[in-house]
């Protein structure tokens, strides 16, 4: 059920263990960046990506898995298709039962989408 609520949101959502590894993603991640979910869980960033931009994203995890709350800021991805983009990254960290940070959670907002909401 979550999977599938997951999906219909039309960004790309994805959620990773507090050492890094993806716990899951939606299909719109794995869509922006070309690999199969299978090819996605389990990972780090370094692995997913290109150097120069796992070095950033996994400089900003680290901050906020130290800072908790919540993360925003913008960056470039290189999609599946080979074309880099812009957009925003939003992050937030989320806690285990004994409240302790267990991971964080995020969702990539394209640039060209703010673009297309902003003409509207």
């Amino acid at each position: 059920m979550v999977a599938a609520l997951m999906d219909v949101i039309p960004h790309p959502i994805f959620f990773k263990g507090r050492d890094g590894r993806y716990l899951g993603c939606n299909s719109h991640f794995c869509q922006m960046l070309g690999y199969g979910y299978e090819e996605v869980v389990g990972k780090t960033v370094f692995e997913i990506a290109p150097s120069n931009l796992a070095q950033v994203y996994h400089e900003a995890d680290l901050k906020l898995m130290e800072a908790g709350g919540t993360q925003c800021y913008a960056s470039s991805v290189k999609y599946g298709d080979g074309l880099t983009r812009r957009g925003v990254f939003f992050k937030s960290v989320f806690h285990d039962k004994d409240g302790a940070p267990a991971g964080l959670v995020g969702m990539f907002y394209p640039m060209e989408f703010m673009l297309h909401v902003i003409d509207m």
